[in-house]
């Protein structure tokens, strides 16, 4: 399929966050549209998206992570849950504008530029484990949040799994 060879960054987010983004929850819309002015931003408005290659995406991994690359209130480097979190929501625009129509029987992009590169991932990630007051809090009030939500409680707690691992 033919593709249109003036599509930029500006563009593309543009039409993302238009057509795309309201679909997803407020958090994933505010996401979003810090990352497409963050993207805009740190690569260039007028980027061509198919120039993008593996020391672009590197570059931006160590400059997120270093804080050279601060976003909105930020004083320093994040880690790399959030770069990864963001460069996935890029990930999502470059794979929708593969199949997204351009008005002319292509696709506004002929493939992902960064497909197929490793997101960062936490070495050791945070999971932090509820107090045993907070679990009996939790449990003196869970029936009246959802009919098995005691059972998963007692579940997660006796297993020392998480929620979302079970």
């Amino acid at each position: 399929a033919k593709t249109d060879a003036a599509v930029t960054l500006q563009s593309l987010f543009d039409m993302y966050v238009r057509e795309v983004s309201p679909r997803k929850s407020a958090g994933k819309q505010q996401h979003d549209a810090r990352c497409a002015r963050m993207f805009q931003q740190y690569f260039g408005s007028d980027r061509q998206p198919l120039t993008l290659a593996k020391r672009d995406f590197d570059r931006f991994i160590d400059d997120r992570r270093s804080g050279r690359l601060l976003v909105g209130k930020r004083t320093a480097g994040v880690r790399d849950c959030m770069v990864g979190y963001d460069l996935r929501m890029l990930n999502a625009l470059f794979n929708w504008a593969t199949v997204a129509g351009d008005g002319r029987g292509g696709v506004l992009l002929a493939r992902n530029p960064f497909k197929g590169f490793p997101l960062p991932k936490e070495a050791n990630p945070s999971r932090p484990v509820a107090t045993e007051s907070i679990y009996k809090a939790m449990r003196h009030v869970a029936a009246k949040v959802h009919a098995q939500f005691d059972a998963l409680l007692v579940l997660a707690h006796e297993t020392g799994h998480r929620g979302q691992s079970l």
